[in-house]
């Protein structure tokens, strides 16, 4: 679009988009300003809309980028754009999928109104799963392996589902439900599909090197503890070399010292490390 003066306006609770825009600024050699916007709504304050919309004025910038968690805000986002005359042909309106762009090209507005001029002619930055742009000649893994489950799958779902029938919310899937074009996955699925799983890989990863920490750890006891007995006549005032119980997310521990080589070294954060590595696989760590 050529465009290298761009103004950002989102929710907080979008701070995600933050860090995307930012990096793709900066990648294209691109001006960014960033408007982040709350409540009061209807009022006036350093992130309420009116205020915004002021500061994009006095910018100068007519590129605004919209990212908002809930269709109603834009409302509030209409009428200050108004107010201050930054809705007009002059200025390109942006949104990105944070709200729900389906129902946003459903909603209807009155010719004229403040919520017209602010969508009209207004572009979208739209995440896409594979099998939405894929060609209709191109198979999606994703979605033949969603299409292949069948009537045993979908009674295990009924089963666990937590909502029960006389409960709000409630719905009971047919034996041909993946099946069915009338429920195809739910948009960025494939992308929960893919976090959820790495997470999953993750875990049996970080429980893995715990095992072979522990099962090293208790070999290196039972060397040390022969070689102190023998050393101290038998005595048991050895000093041994205990791992530390570190859970599988080791953020509980704000020290640790790690025995290498004879020397120490005292850690501030929960992780053992060395650079270049999340965890030490081989080090004796002492709490």
């Amino acid at each position: 679009l050529d465009r290298n003066h761009v103004t950002l306006v989102y929710s907080h609770t979008n701070e995600d988009v933050l860090k995307v825009t930012s990096k793709a600024a900066k990648d294209h050699n691109v001006e960014l300003r960033y408007e982040p916007v709350s409540p009061p709504w209807d009022g006036t304050g350093a992130n309420s809309p009116y205020d915004a919309m002021r500061r994009i004025k006095d910018s100068g910038f007519k590129t605004i980028v919209l990212a908002l968690p809930r269709l109603s805000h834009w409302e509030h986002i209409a009428r200050e754009a108004e107010r201050w005359g930054v809705n007009g042909d002059d200025y390109l309106w942006m949104v990105w999928d944070t709200t729900d762009i389906d129902v946003l090209a459903q909603t209807e507005t009155s010719e004229g109104s403040e919520m017209d001029k602010l969508v009209r002619g207004m572009g979208a930055v739209r995440v896409l799963d594979g099998y939405d742009w894929m060609g209709a000649d191109e198979e999606n893994k994703f979605l033949a392996r969603w299409k292949s489950k069948d009537a045993a799958f979908v009674e295990r779902l009924n089963e666990i589902n937590p909502i029960t029938a006389d409960e709000a919310g409630y719905f009971f899937a047919e034996d041909d439900y993946f099946q069915d074009e009338r429920y195809p996955p739910m948009p960025s699925s494939t992308f929960m599909y893919d976090t959820v799983i790495a997470l999953g890989m993750g875990a049996c990863r970080t429980q893995k090197i715990l095992r072979e920490m522990e099962e090293a750890n208790a070999d290196d006891e039972v060397e040390n503890h022969g070689e102190n007995n023998e050393a101290d006549g038998g005595g048991t005032g050895s000093r041994r070399r205990e791992l530390a119980k570190i859970p599988t997310w080791s953020t509980d521990f704000e020290e640790a010292e790690v025995d290498r080589d004879g020397s120490s070294r005292r850690l501030q954060s929960g992780y053992v490390h060395r650079p270049g590595s999340n965890l030490q696989y081989n080090e004796t760590v002492k709490v």
